[in-house]
């Protein structure tokens, strides 16, 4: 699986990138990766099948950035200390919590233990009697929701780099 999203004619933009000072060039980096990762978590959000709502809701988006500031990452996915339903408010609405309860413990889920089932699938599983135990079909969530940016990226990096170099 790809879980990357390929910018294309990049080569030609990362050296125009480096042609700018560090601080510039930083700006830019943080701002595209930031604007990317709402977009590509707002895909994941709308994409993923809604059962209970828990890894719906604990789909979230950060940024990391590396020492030297060089290494900017973008990261989405579902926040791995969401632990799930925590039952409903005075309004009768569900309710979700972060905590450190272990999965399976008082109908808590952990949405990032079970994502790679939902994207990929299972294999049809059986005891050893022959009793079916039953499989799931891979919803491909992820790769939906980079096919979905693909064609954003460069304009998101290009709105960065007018914005960056306005204020210079």
């Amino acid at each position: 699986m790809n879980t990357g999203v390929e910018l294309h004619g990049g080569d030609i933009l990362k050296t125009q990138l480096l042609a700018l000072p560090d601080k510039v060039r930083r700006e830019i980096d943080r701002t595209a990766i930031t604007e990317i990762n709402k977009i590509i978590a707002a895909q994941l959000k709308s994409a993923v099948p809604k059962d209970s709502g828990a890894l719906q809701k604990s789909i979230k988006a950060v940024r990391r950035s590396y020492k030297g500031g060089d290494l900017v990452m973008g990261i989405a996915g579902p926040e791995v200390n969401f632990t799930g339903y925590a039952g409903t408010n005075n309004k009768g609405k569900r309710t979700f919590k972060r905590g450190k309860k272990q999965d399976g413990q008082n109908g808590f889920k952990r949405p990032s233990k079970y994502i790679h089932l939902v994207e990929f699938g299972t294999q049809n599983r059986t005891t050893s009697s022959g009793a079916s135990r039953g499989s799931v079909t891979g919803t491909h969530v992820v790769e939906y929701a980079q096919e979905q940016i693909e064609n954003q990226v460069r304009t998101i990096f290009e709105n960065a780099v007018r914005t960056a170099l306005g204020n210079i």
